[in-house]
């Protein structure tokens, strides 16, 4: 899947939204080191994030602080749907009941999660 020129891979991956929210930090480091860095992101490093899913799972979640967060996304209801040396995208359902099985998505993880759509879920994507 290719980006369209002036996009992300997100905005072809997830065309239409009901809420849009962009958060930037300029950055001088590599894109290897970026990617790296989300990769390793810990809780601790983001104790309001630690905090406020702490509060919404209700104690039900079970994690250290020194867990990653993206192993905790992709252990849930959320996928990498795209990568590549500069991109990547994770994409969710969040379900409206507590019988979801996520779907598959397919060998283009991207379009299949742009195409699909699921009665009582709400999709969910970010990029990095």
């Amino acid at each position: 899947m290719e980006a369209t020129p002036k996009s992300c891979v997100l905005d072809v991956i997830l065309p239409m939204y009901t809420s849009h929210e962009v958060h930037r930090i300029p950055l001088e480091p590599t894109t290897v080191n970026v990617m790296a860095a989300v990769e390793d992101l810990t809780w601790a490093e983001v104790p309001g994030f630690y905090r406020l899913i702490t509060l919404a799972g209700l104690g039900l979640h079970r994690f250290a602080p020194t867990d990653q967060v993206l192993r905790f996304l992709l252990d849930g209801p959320y996928r990498i749907v795209y990568r590549s040396s500069v991109e990547l995208v994770i994409g969710g359902f969040l379900p409206m009941s507590r019988s979801f099985i996520y779907p598959n998505l397919g060998d283009d993880p991207g379009t299949g999660y742009r195409d699909i759509s699921i009665p009582r879920t709400v999709k969910v994507a970010a990029i990095s």
